[in-house]
């Protein structure tokens, strides 16, 4: 049974936002959705048929926005959503940050996962792995046990992740990689495409 959420404002417009939005509609039924993107012209984003309001600025969405509101990071780059969490915290204080999850992945009980994060069909989270805030975990990528993924973390389509690794904050692992056992990933690496670590 799908939830019930009033409204959801979207940060970003582009295909990372739209897909976030696919996603929404498959778990939640949500009576307004808005998108906030002070960088593209548009001043609306048609998706599906339907058309969704572009917000330019903090004071705007403000006038918009109330205690039934929540709200979600639709964008790939990790410094950039990183940035723009600071900034709306900074201007609209602590909010409703919504966790994505699709119903069509495999998450043992003992997981925990943080607000903000995105899991993509297809996902394989093994017992008592920790993902962070603000996550990103794209089709068909698997942690396997007792794993922790900090915050502002993207895991690329493809990617397999072995048991007890640690992953620091803002880390991309690039489509296909694999990540061997027992290993600690500082912040701010990038993996690329199909690495053995």
């Amino acid at each position: 049974m799908k939830k019930k959420i009033k409204k959801l404002v979207i940060f970003g417009s582009g295909a990372h936002a739209k897909m976030c939005l696919n996603e929404f509609f498959k778990e939640f039924i949500i009576k307004k959705i808005y998108f906030f993107d002070n960088i593209n012209s548009e001043l609306k984003l048609e998706y599906l048929n339907k058309k969704f309001e572009i917000i330019k600025s903090f004071k705007t969405l403000k006038k918009k926005i109330d205690k039934d509101t929540y709200f979600f990071l639709g964008i790939g780059d990790n410094l950039k959503r990183k940035n723009i969490l600071d900034e709306t915290i900074n201007k609209l204080g602590n909010l409703n940050w919504l966790k994505l999850i699709s119903k069509n992945t495999i998450i043992d009980d003992s997981v925990k996962i943080g607000d903000g994060t995105i899991i993509l069909p297809g996902v394989i989270i093994n017992f008592q792995s920790r993902i962070g805030s603000h996550c990103i975990l794209n089709t068909k990528s698997s942690i396997d046990h007792d794993c922790t993924l900090k915050n502002f973390i993207n895991i690329s389509p493809g990617v397999n992740i072995a048991g007890n690794v640690s992953i620091e904050k803002n880390v991309r692992i690039g489509i296909g990689a694999c990540i061997k056992e027992d290993l600690k990933i500082e912040e701010n690496v990038i993996i690329g495409d199909n690495s053995f670590v």
